[in-house]
């Protein structure tokens, strides 16, 4: 006689995370997983070993990536939090400094960069041999 309870049929459930491997939960597609935000695979060939990733870019929340501290989210160049308390949202900022170009601030048009007062982005030198038409062949 067979005892073994026909309920214990099991599915493939998308977002459960590992029970053994930190942060990775299950994909859609059955029996594969993916990282979860910010984390990013060591060599997925070998194991589920994972590491958080600077600049990664969020995958749902817009111009908000990686932060150098693990678990942590900064918003891109120009872009500020709305309320970092409730979620990842971010508006763009005119007036804010670029954190790697000096003297660059964030226009008010989104995305777009302007040199602070007394500056000028430098034009770049020009050499008029790698612009000038090939030489014709005789």
């Amino acid at each position: 006689m067979d005892t073994v309870d026909s309920n214990l049929n099991v599915v493939w459930t998308p977002g459960m995370r590992h029970p053994a491997s930190k942060h990775i939960h299950a994909a859609d597609a059955e029996g594969s997983w993916i990282p979860d935000p910010g984390y990013n695979w060591v060599d997925p060939k070998i194991n589920l070993d994972v590491v958080w990733t600077k600049g990664m870019s969020h995958p749902t929340s817009k111009h908000v990536c990686a932060s150098d501290i693990e678990g942590s989210w900064i918003p891109e160049p120009g872009y500020d939090w709305v309320n970092p308390k409730i979620n990842l949202d971010v508006v763009w900022k005119p007036g804010m400094r670029h954190p790697q170009y000096q003297h660059v601030l964030s226009h008010s048009d989104e995305g777009q960069w302007i040199p602070e007062p007394g500056f000028q982005f430098a034009k770049p030198k020009v050499d008029p041999e790698a612009v000038a038409s090939p030489a014709k062949k005789t």
